[in-house]
């Protein structure tokens, strides 16, 4: 009898040791470079194949290489009709993204790519979808895309994108970044990435500008935010939107609990000085 209980176990354990997983699955790539791919898997698993997808493996590794431009797709199939999906979601397409438990966009029942339009941080006068905004002009915005709520972590970027699908932009349209994305395992380039296809995707569905908020965070942390206020900067230069310098709020006076403890949010002083910052940006009602 515990012969029994204790091979079910391995059998048990043996199956779920089976069970692929993606060792590589960016959240964005570029829609017009190729993006790589790799899931770990048992024999019995294949990529289907189709136009564009390049596959091999290597051991239980499978290694799919396609452009998400090309390529809106992929399927890998196994035993007993099991399958699982990527889907490259271009920006004006998203209406049925969401997010997961773990930040992980999907689109339906797949897991989901941001295929991104690339556009390099030199503004580029082909730009035409969002006007530009010259110099200190502020331009009211109707629309904020908050701040989700604190899950340590997990990704908010991901979550504001998936979020930004339930609003229907008109007019201008605030982002309110998240300094939480700092703990959040983001590779400098796929923030950019994903970043860059939501102001896409705001502007496809009729937002006329966007304004960045940068993330915010005590000053101790600012070395493990700065690279992301790079790329916000960055992607701001690139499609020609205005963003809010949030440095000054880095102040530990805004951050106190206590004397000398520092909360996860700003303080009420730290909430008015943010609310005083963004007062100009927000429409009469925003």
């Amino acid at each position: 009898m515990i012969w029994r209980a204790s091979a079910a176990a391995l059998l048990a354990a043996t199956a779920i040791a089976a069970e692929p997983a993606w060792d590589w699955l960016p959240r964005s790539a570029d829609a017009d470079r190729p993006c790589e791919i790799h899931l770990t898997a048992p024999q019995g698993w294949r990529a289907v194949d189709g136009p564009g997808l390049q596959t091999s493996r290597e051991g239980d590794q499978i290694i799919l290489i396609f452009q998400p431009a090309d390529v809106g797709r992929v399927v890998v199939a196994g035993p007993a009709q099991q399958t699982l999906t990527i889907r490259c979601v271009a920006p004006g397409a998203a209406a049925d993204l969401t997010v997961d438990g773990d930040g992980r966009l999907r689109y339906q029942d797949d897991a989901a790519i941001l295929a991104v339009p690339r556009r390099e941080a030199a503004a580029d006068r082909r730009w035409g979808i969002l006007r530009a905004i010259g110099g200190d002009r502020i331009e009211p915005c109707r629309t904020t895309i908050v701040e989700p709520p604190v899950m340590a972590g997990i990704p908010a970027l991901t979550r504001q994108i998936a979020a930004s699908q339930g609003i229907k932009p008109a007019g201008g349209v605030l982002v309110a970044l998240s300094g939480d994305d700092r703990f959040s395992s983001w590779k400098h380039r796929e923030y950019r990435q994903a970043l860059a296809w939501l102001i896409n995707d705001l502007g496809l569905r009729g937002a006329s500008h966007v304004v960045l908020i940068e993330p915010t965070c005590p000053a101790v942390d600012e070395a493990l935010l700065a690279p992301l206020r790079q790329q916000v900067r960055d992607v701001a230069r690139a499609y020609r939107c205005s963003v809010i310098d949030t440095t000054a709020l880095g102040e530990h006076a805004l951050w106190e609990e206590s004397p000398g403890v520092l909360g996860q949010r700003l303080n009420a002083a730290g909430q008015a000085r943010r609310d005083r910052l963004l007062h100009p940006w927000l429409a009469s009602g925003g």
